[in-house]
């Protein structure tokens, strides 16, 4: 269908956009990589493309790269979550620490009101040993969505960190409860469990 479109209109920078995250999703980082370019030869704005250029970067190690990608996506469009987290998650693994939380306090600056933006930034902030903040910005988050699993085992492991092992141990239950299938929640339960001596709980949360 792809084809058939590009071949209608071969200056169609979203179709374009297109066939690069289907190659992405191939694992043809290179040739998605070509696509995603194509289109913002065409479109240079196209914060979607710019994105999608990232993801085909850091899929191929290229990770420098894939930030000012990021960054470019967020210089044309805020507005998307993803955006944010792609880069936060990206600057993390780099070990940028400092400019992973710098891009957390944009994305809840932008996004006032998205659970996923204060979740990361609580991320950024537990990895910088701000665990106290951290426990805050978690919060937050489950205030605006109770049902979130990511940020209630984001808020265990803030609480573990001070060594608040029952209140880790409660927001590790909740993050079972809510994503049964997730194996690091019930390790991280367990975990817990086992450091305020529960070991009859924690050998079923390890099961």
């Amino acid at each position: 269908v792809l084809e058939q479109a590009l071949a209608v209109d071969p200056a169609h920078a979203e179709s374009r956009a297109k066939q690069g995250q289907v190659l992405r999703r191939l694992n043809k980082h290179a040739d998605a990589l070509a696509a995603y370019d194509r289109a913002l030869g065409l479109q240079p704005q196209y914060s979607w493309a710019w994105n999608g250029r990232g993801l085909a970067l850091e899929s191929m190690r290229r990770r420098e790269e894939a930030v000012a990608s990021y960054e470019r996506a967020l210089e044309f469009d805020r507005s998307v979550i993803w955006y944010h987290n792609n880069l936060i998650d990206l600057l993390l693994e780099m070990g940028r620490k400092a400019d992973a939380l710098a891009a957390s306090e944009i994305a809840i600056t932008t996004l006032p009101n998205n659970a996923m933006a204060w979740a990361r930034r609580g991320l950024a902030q537990r990895r910088t040993g701000n665990y106290v903040a951290s426990t805050e910005s978690y919060s937050r988050a489950l205030e605006l969505d109770p049902n979130y699993s990511w940020a209630w085992n984001g808020f265990g492991l803030a609480h573990l960190s001070q060594h608040h092992y029952e209140d880790a141990a409660d927001a590790f239950e909740r993050a079972t409860q809510l994503s049964p299938k997730d194996v690091w929640f019930w390790r991280n339960l367990g975990d817990a469990l086992m450091m305020i001596e529960d070991y009859k709980a924690a050998v079923h949360a390890f099961e």
